[in-house]
């Protein structure tokens, strides 16, 4: 991933969705046609390229056996994670201006 991926929550997730997706052997045919999508959907999705209801991510949560809290867990990891990232970059613009 880039730097904007790492940074963009909803291509984190479309990344998990899809190794949870290739660890049940569904192809993205699959998914759309279970959930009355289009392919093209689906690779939105996948790509980050889209935002998406809840009640979206839960049925795409729930087709692949996705328990709610691994996906709690993930966020709060890359929230976290993304958090401290911003908090560093303050302290260190900080840390430049005193210099």
């Amino acid at each position: 991933m880039n730097e904007r991926e790492n940074d963009d929550f909803k291509v984190v997730v479309g990344e998990y969705f899809k190794k949870q997706r290739l660890t049940k052997n569904y192809t993205q045919d699959d998914i759309a046609h279970a959930l009355d999508l289009s392919d093209r959907w689906v690779q939105k999705f996948v790509s980050g390229e889209i935002d998406i209801s809840l009640s979206r991510f839960e049925q795409i949560a729930h087709l692949l056996d996705v328990p709610y809290y691994t996906i709690h867990t993930y966020f709060q990891e890359y929230a976290f994670s993304t958090y401290q990232d911003r908090v560093n970059a303050v302290n260190d613009r900080k840390a430049r201006k005193k210099k």
